[in-house]
């Protein structure tokens, strides 16, 4: 939660976890700025426009990059080396620059860039850590190469436990229609609201909207088995703990630990709901 402050002074906030920082963004509401992690174990900042994150660096990563890099692209690593020390000094942004000459592929470079942010930021947070944020002029970065918190937040959660995060992707993969969108959970001991660790289809952008679905489609299923569901599904009208823009009904299903919702467009509700209760009952 932000600290009461000046939209434009600096702010202190909690960097124990990604959700602390992505939900913290969500809540900037405008300003572009830095959020800088300067603790005994870690260093770095993430900077932020637009409500999205554009990059994050941290002590210990920073050739992090240029591997990944290297890896989609195929380039010598001394030279990858020598065209992100001109893109320092000239202060262009080294991807929309690889971009530009050819070097790399928009969809790979997006990629690499979403990989290194999601590590910078584990790398970053951590149990008592503390941050503050700093204003910034505007960096001018593509919109198409920044983050939206919900995407790292689900990414960040999948790099930590990647065997929950292939189960709950082929279960949407499985039960969901091509047209649908749809979320998988993992319920966490330490937790009350269930990390999202699988997206699929294009849904909410902030985190915080997609942790209040987990926690409404978490408490309903919830309600479902006291009366002995234990893996069970519910279908409903648009729940307003959420913004969801253009969806008109919601499935929840649980199923082997994981709480998983999807979108049903009127037209889709019968075939989305069936297909989800027939996952639910297969043994």
């Amino acid at each position: 939660m932000i600290e009461p402050s000046s939209q434009h002074s600096e702010r202190r906030l909690s960097a124990e976890s990604v959700t602390d920082v992505c939900t913290f963004v969500d809540d900037l509401d405008g300003p572009a700025g830095e959020i800088v992690v300067d603790c005994d174990d870690a260093r770095g900042a993430v900077f932020v426009e637009d409500g999205r994150i554009c990059w994050a660096a941290a002590t210990g990563l920073s050739r992090r990059l240029s591997e990944l890099l290297v890896a989609h692209t195929g380039v010598a690593r001394e030279s990858m080396e020598a065209i992100f020390l001109r893109c320092k000094a000239e202060r262009r942004p080294l991807g929309e620059f690889l971009v530009a000459e050819g070097i790399v592929q928009p969809r790979d470079l997006r990629s690499a860039l979403e990989r290194h942010t999601v590590e910078s930021l584990l790398a970053l947070t951590g149990r008592g850590r503390r941050a503050v944020f700093r204003p910034r002029p505007r960096g001018g970065y593509s919109p198409q190469f920044t983050f939206g918190t919900s995407e790292l937040l689900t990414r960040a959660s999948a790099t930590e436990d990647p065997a929950a995060a292939d189960g709950a992707e082929a279960e949407l993969e499985r039960w969901l229609s091509r047209e649908a969108w749809g979320a998988a959970f993992v319920r966490r001991p330490s937790r009350a609201t269930p990390d999202p660790i699988a997206i699929r289809g294009r849904g909410p952008q902030t985190a915080r909207d997609l942790l209040g679905l987990a926690k409404w489609a978490a408490s309903a299923l919830d309600v479902v088995s006291v009366f002995g569901a234990k893996d069970a599904i519910l279908g409903v009208l648009r729940p307003e703990c959420v913004r969801v823009r253009g969806r008109d009904f919601l499935v929840a299903w649980s199923r082997g630990g994981l709480v998983c919702v999807g979108e049903a467009r009127e037209g889709w509700l019968e075939d989305t709901a069936h297909a989800a209760a027939r996952g639910v009952a297969r043994p």
